[in-house]
C-alpha cells in the first residue's frame, strides 16, 4: 500500500508540475509574442492611404505641412519616437488598396489612445491597424536611426501553433536575417504582432518590416524556406517624408 500511495503521490505531483510548467511557457509566449500583457511598449499606427491621383496635389502640401509638424509637436511632447510617410511601390495594380502609407511610432499605448486622426487627412484614411514590437525578435541596430529608402513588408498568419511559429522566427528566420544584415543587403529588421484588428480573426496576425538604402537591395520575397508558407502578402514601401 505504501509503494502504491508513493508512486501515486509521485504521479500527481509531476502532473501538476507539468501543467504549471505548460502554463509558465504559454504565459512567456503571450508576453514575448503580443506584449500587452507585458510592460508598456511602444505602438505603431499604421493608416493606409487612398488618394485619387486628382487629389495628389492637395494630399502631398496636407502631409508635408499641416501632418508633419502635427508629429513634430508630437515628438516635442514625448508622445511619439517617430513618424514615416511611404508611398506604396508595389504591388501594382488591383491588388493594391491603398496609394501611401502613415505610420506613427507612438512611445506607448496611453499616447495613443489620445491621439485622433487629424481632420485635415482623414479624407484619405482607408483602413488603421496597431502593431507592437515583438521582443528580441529583430536586429540588434532597429531601435536606432538609420539611413534607408525603402522597406518591405511580410504579413504572416501564425497559423493554430504560436509557439511553434515564435521557434521558427528565433531559430531560422533571425539567423536568416541577421545574415541579411551583416552582408549589407538589409539595413535592419523587425517582428511586428498585430494588436487591432484583432489578429485572430484576420488573414494576417504579424509582419515583417525589413529596411534598404537603396531600391536596388530589395528581394522580393524576402522570406522563404519553411516560414514563406506562412506568408499572405508582401509589399514595398518608399520613404518619402520623416520625423525622428
Amino acid at each position: 500500500m505504501n509503494q502504491w500511495l508513493r508512486r501515486t503521490t509521485l504521479s500527481f505531483h509531476r502532473h501538476v508540475y507539468a501543467k504549471r510548467l505548460m502554463q509558465a511557457i504559454w504565459l512567456l509566449w503571450i508576453m514575448a509574442v503580443f506584449p500587452a500583457a507585458a510592460a508598456a511598449d511602444m505602438a505603431v499606427l499604421i493608416e493606409y492611404i487612398d488618394v485619387p491621383a486628382n487629389e495628389r496635389d492637395k494630399f502631398e502640401q496636407t502631409v508635408t505641412n499641416t501632418v508633419r509638424q502635427l508629429n513634430l509637436d508630437r515628438k516635442d511632447n514625448n508622445q511619439i519616437f517617430a513618424w514615416y510617410h511611404y508611398r506604396v511601390r508595389f504591388p501594382y495594380g488591383s491588388g493594391r488598396d491603398c496609394s501611401d502609407v502613415l505610420v506613427t511610432v507612438f512611445t506607448d499605448f496611453s499616447s495613443l489612445e489620445g491621439a485622433e486622426i487629424s481632420a485635415a487627412y482623414r479624407q484619405w484614411v482607408h483602413r488603421t491597424e496597431i502593431y507592437q514590437a515583438a521582443p528580441g525578435i529583430r536586429s540588434e541596430n532597429y531601435a536606432g536611426q538609420v539611413e534607408f529608402t525603402h522597406i518591405t513588408v511580410s504579413f504572416l498568419h501564425h497559423g493554430p501553433d504560436r509557439e511553434k511559429f515564435l521557434h521558427e522566427m528565433r531559430d531560422n528566420v533571425k539567423p536568416m536575417l541577421e545574415q541579411k544584415r551583416i552582408d549589407g543587403t538589409v539595413v535592419n529588421w523587425s517582428l511586428f504582432a498585430k494588436r487591432l484588428p484583432d489578429g485572430n480573426s484576420e488573414a494576417y496576425h504579424c509582419a515583417v518590416v525589413a529596411r534598404y538604402n537603396g531600391f536596388k537591395h530589395i528581394e522580393n520575397p524576402l522570406l522563404d524556406g519553411p516560414i514563406a508558407r506562412r506568408l499572405v502578402k508582401s509589399e514595398c514601401w518608399e520613404l518619402a517624408n520623416i520625423v525622428e
